[in-house]
This record gives C-alpha cells, structure tokens and sequence, in this order.
C-alpha cells in the first residue's frame, strides 16, 4: 500500500488556501483604509474645535491664505507656519499643536 497523497488532494487543499489567503489580504488593506480614514476624521474633528475655540475668544474665524491661516501671534491676524502650532494671543493660547 503507498502513502502519500494524490495530485487531486494536494490541488484541492492549495486552492483551498489560496482562497483563504486572498480573503485575509483582502480584508487587511480593508481595514488600513479604515484606519486611514478614521484618522482623517480625528484631524478634522480637531481642527473644528481648535477654529471655534479661536472664534469664542476673537469672535471670527481666522482668515486663509494659501497654505497658512492668519490667525496667529499676539494679534491673532500673524501666519501661522505650517507644520507649526495654531495659538494666538499676548500669552498665547494654543488652539492646536501641529
């Protein structure tokens, strides 16, 4: 008697978890986009509340131009910097950090 499996068996237990491993990936670039997207939202809702915090003490929101928002330094009229912290005031009040 010889052991060993078929050429069927082994075909059918390959496709079997090719399957599987194509559902796997499918389902993990499913949730970084998820992830992603979820980020996205966070930052968003962040920045909604650091415009309105800026609008409770100076009653208007910041103007924009280009990349930067004016609403920075002791005025609240300054640039703010990309990449740098949203505050303003004479002892600045950070609206948001980055």
């Amino acid at each position: 008697m010889k052991k060993g499996f078929t050429l069927i068996e082994l075909l059918v237990v390959i496709s079997i978890i090719g399957t599987l491993v194509g559902l796997i990936v499918n389902n993990l670039t499913d949730a970084r986009a998820r992830a992603r997207d979820v980020r996205r939202k966070s930052e968003l809702s962040q920045l909604k509340t650091a415009l309105r915090l800026y609008y409770n003490d100076y009653q208007h929101y910041p103007a924009g131009t280009g990349l930067y928002i004016q609403g920075c330094g002791a005025t609240g009229t300054d640039n703010c910097t990309s990449g740098g912290t949203f505050s303003a005031g004479s002892e600045p009040t950070i609206y948001m950090k980055t």
